[in-house]
């Protein structure tokens, strides 16, 4: 499957979802198992904030940024076990905008409040500054508001439900820079 080709025909806006299966591990005893790939085409803002954090990344380990790096930018990708039935398009999104906005929330409690260091080693005064970190996180939390309101793609998500892709043509090719796997047929 060439993922790239299957990501292009996603319109702007719309959430899409494709059959598919992960490629086994014979080394390791694992067999293919079904899945869905569900992408979402970001915004352009959204896009280029990625791009250039794989740019400034890059940059810093002194190499050159993979293009297909910086093609898959422009896309939000999740891919789950989970049937339709049982988890929509739309919620698994949504699921993975809240799970994104848990990671961001600990990585700025522990970059603004030092949440991951406690200088007590005595119990009791370690509990303190915990609890007292821990109240300083709720009302800066409680101040900036703004964390429902964020997307990682860059817009809200439309009401109707996922538009299925159709199915590549192509055989299942081991040349990607993440392999999924190959649509079901």
């Amino acid at each position: 499957m060439d993922l790239f080709a299957t990501l292009r025909q996603i319109p702007a806006g719309q959430v899409a979802e494709l059959r598919v299966q992960t490629a086994p591990q014979e080394s390791g005893k694992i067999a293919a198992l079904p899945a869905r790939l569900i992408a979402v085409r970001k915004s352009p803002a959204a896009a280029e904030r990625e791009r250039q954090k794989i740019l400034r990344e890059a940059a810093r380990k002194k190499r050159k940024a993979d293009p297909r790096s910086l093609e898959a930018a422009e896309y939000t990708i999740v891919l789950t076990s989970m049937g339709q039935e049982q988890l929509p398009a739309a919620e698994a999104l949504e699921l993975y905008r809240f799970r994104w906005q848990i990671e961001m929330v600990f990585k700025r409690l522990k970059g603004l409040l030092g949440l991951d260091q406690l200088a007590a080693k005595d119990s009791h005064l370690a509990r303190s500054a915990l609890y007292a970190k821990l109240l300083a996180a709720l009302l800066l939390e409680d101040l900036t508001g703004k964390f429902l309101s964020f997307s990682p793609w860059g817009f809200p998500l439309p009401e109707p439900p996922a538009q299925p892709l159709a199915n590549p043509t192509s055989s299942a090719r081991r040349d990607g820079p993440r392999h999924l796997g190959r649509a079901e047929a």
